[in-house]
């Protein structure tokens, strides 16, 4: 019996064409059981009559027989009626509840798909979608959709915007899901991925697979901005030697290095690490970031920091550019670095340091690496302290080096815990404070409190950032415009040492390039064209080293790059082949010692790239 009720239940809860077939197939069984009893009985009642008598209770068209017509009425009135209402209300409020559920699906063309709702979804909206656009903004997400509609709907104001939103439910990864949304129809497709996905960037990857699977299928050019979270992710991404197909165009985000480009490269309000405007070879202060805390924001800052912070009174006066990570469990954060960009720190000096305590005593040790004397040329010293920020000797180094003023100190605090974050700014050193030292305050959720606390003559050095709720970085398309005219120097450059050779457009490039003319564009707004000319070509080097080095390259020795060095043009490109998969390059060593057409190359590519920002800053065509 409950197998029968199971079916009953399955047909009754089945798509509306089959409870239309349904209803089709008991209405026909019904009248053909009355044209039964009809001809058996012998009467008169023709089949059209019949049909009437259900479709019509209360029409009686013969005046005998009338208790079977009243039955037939009573039929028709009690079940084929009723049952044609609840249908067509079952229908209603199926469609209602699909729709409320994100289950019913449309069909769309030059859309603008969102792949995932994170926190970042609501701003990316407002930041990458037009009022005036008339294409639908449709979001696939495996949240609850009812629930995502509504947040979109009390965040984003504009009407003109939040109408055109359709949130559907469905699994990124799947190729029949994307299929179903129509990405190969989309105009711009984002990836994003959930709120707290352990494996996020992993889905966001398969997801990628997928579209470029679409994409070679269908023969139409998806425009594709992935999101991954994680800094292992960006890095394995930027070292991809495939091409995409030509089918695909990719732009990768990553939220805390995007963040850090915000503070460190645009400003955006945010002091700069060098606070003066012109950037000066007999400057005698040194750069400073203290970064209190270990995260993947504090990586992302530290990073963009070491990509950006190469000033010429190294040059002139070996002054070094000095990064310091503190956190109780620095050490494991020191190991883990020193072992995943191994190539950077066997060329950079770094200390670690920690202290141990006995009979009430403190006592202070340092581990300290000094690069070997061929390969002692990086212009960044690094610094790990395994301790608490409220122990009393790591408040002695920061109220030591906010009195500093041959340093331009900035703090930066960026642990995962929020709230330990601002009541850390709030109870550094008075010092930090006395000498309006900038105090950079991670705060993911929202910045209310620590905006509120600026109000207060001693806090107004404190800047938080980070913030989710305001993750849209209006100044991606502006770098990443720097980025396209740092890759057009570089071919205009190349085309004037070898005319025959064919010149590469933004998108023909690998990841690796792409991000390379990004760090190459950031650090010629921030910090080249605020110097004197004469070091354009000594600056781009250490930080042309530097990326490299963070990708994994490795340094060769004296003799192999002599050996280089004497080879033929032709040879030397084979030789250059053969050495980019082993993750090796001769450029990486001294200024000095570096070819006249090497530094000739850097100081036009420089010229040519600072002209072009200068033309984009005034609005100009490139």
């Amino acid at each position: 019996m409950s197998n029968y009720l199971y079916k009953l239940d399955h047909m009754l809860s089945a798509g509306k064409g089959r409870q239309i077939l349904w209803l089709a197939v008991f209405v026909t069984f019904l009248l053909g059981l009355f044209w039964g009893i009809n001809a058996i009985m012998g009467y008169p009642i023709s089949f059209r009559y019949m049909i009437s008598l259900m479709l019509s209770p209360g029409e009686f068209y013969y005046d005998n027989h009338l208790g079977f017509q009243v039955f037939i009425n009573l039929i028709g009135l009690v079940l084929v009626s009723s049952m044609l209402i609840s249908l067509l209300s079952n229908i209603v409020e199926n469609r209602v509840t699909a729709f409320a559920k994100g289950l019913v699906r449309y069909s769309f063309r030059r859309h603008t798909l969102f792949l995932g709702a994170d926190d970042m979804l609501a701003d990316t909206i407002k930041g990458q979608c037009s009022a005036d656009d008339r294409g639908a903004i449709v979001v696939l997400t495996e949240q609850d959709a009812e629930q995502v509609r509504k947040h979109l709907q009390a965040q984003i104001q504009n009407r003109r915007i939040s109408r055109r939103i359709i949130v559907l439910y469905g699994d990124r990864t799947r190729m029949e899901q994307l299929e179903s949304v129509y990405a190969d129809q989309a105009k711009r497709i984002f990836i994003l991925g959930e709120n707290n996905e352990p494996d996020h960037d992993t889905k966001n990857i398969l997801c990628l697979s997928e579209l470029k699977s679409l994409s070679v299928a269908t023969k139409h050019v998806l425009d594709c901005y992935l999101l991954c979270n994680h800094l292992n992710t960006l890095r394995i991404l930027q070292l991809q030697t495939k091409p995409l197909p030509d089918t695909m165009r990719l732009t990768v985000m990553n939220a805390p290095e995007s963040w850090a480009q915000r503070v460190l490269v645009n400003g955006e309000g945010y002091p700069a690490l060098y606070r003066k405007e012109h950037i000066s070879a007999d400057d005698a202060e040194a750069v400073h970031l203290v970064l209190l805390g270990c995260s993947q924001m504090a990586y992302a800052m530290a990073f963009t920091a070491a990509h950006t912070a190469h000033y010429p009174n190294f040059h002139t006066q070996g002054i070094v550019t000095r990064i310091t990570m503190i956190a109780p469990d620095m050490d494991i954060h020191s190991d883990f670095l020193r072992s995943h960009y191994a190539s950077l720190f066997r060329l950079s000096r770094w200390t670690t340091t920690w202290w141990t305590k006995e009979n009430g005593k403190s006592t202070i040790h340092h581990e300290i690496h000094t690069p070997e004397p061929d390969y002692n040329f990086m212009d960044i010293d690094w610094e790990f302290i395994s301790a608490r920020v409220d122990t009393p000797e790591v408040r002695d180094l920061l109220s030591q080096w906010s009195s500093n003023e041959q340093e331009m100190l900035t703090i930066c605090v960026c642990s995962d815990d929020m709230r330990s974050n601002l009541a850390t700014a709030l109870y550094l050193p008075e010092e930090v404070s006395t000498n309006n030292i900038p105090v950079l305050v991670y705060q993911s959720s929202n910045d209310a409190l620590a905006q509120w606390t600026k109000e207060f003559t001693r806090y107004k050095n404190i800047y938080p950032f980070g913030m989710r709720e305001d993750c849209y970085d209006p100044h991606f398309r502006t770098r990443l415009s720097w980025a396209m005219a740092a890759n057009d120097a570089y071919e205009d450059n190349a085309a004037r040492l070898n005319p025959q050779r064919k010149r590469k457009s933004w998108h023909d490039l690998k990841l690796t390039l792409q991000f390379s003319n990004i760090y190459s564009a950031n650090y010629a707004y921030c910090v080249l064209r605020r110097v004197e000319p004469e070091f354009y070509a000594r600056l781009e080097h250490q930080r042309w080293m530097t990326e490299r080095l963070l990708l994994g390259y490795k340094a060769m020795t004296k003799a192999e790059r002599t050996r280089i060095e004497k080879m033929s043009e032709a040879d030397k490109y084979r030789e250059m082949d053969k050495l980019d998969p082993l993750f090796m390059h001769p450029n990486i060593q001294p200024f000095e010692e570096l070819t006249d057409e090497s530094v000739q190359k850097d100081e036009v590519m420089v010229q040519s790239l600072l002209k072009q920002l200068k033309h984009l800053e005034d609005g100009k065509s490139v």
